[in-house]
């Protein structure tokens, strides 16, 4: 007799790990609010981290035109 498996949750695609460093009690607060809402902290963090990476413009960092410019008053330069 097979025994049929239950569906699990649906797929995310495929995924990369990526680690960073944060500030212990910012840590600390996303691991709270993650309990909170009942959302794994992983999830929380790719919903921000994705759009900015999307937006980014490697063209233009690729030209320079990424860098942020600053402003020289030549008469106390």
């Amino acid at each position: 007799m097979t025994q049929s498996r239950r569906p699990g949750r649906p797929s995310k695609g495929e995924r990369a790990d990526i680690k960073v460093r944060i500030p212990a009690e910012r840590r600390d607060k996303l691991f709270a609010y993650a309990e909170l809402v009942g959302r794994p902290v992983t999830d929380l963090a790719a919903e921000q981290l994705v759009p900015w990476i999307d937006a980014l413009d490697l063209e233009q960092a690729r030209s320079g035109g990424a860098q942020q410019s600053l402003s020289i008053d030549r008469r106390t330069a």
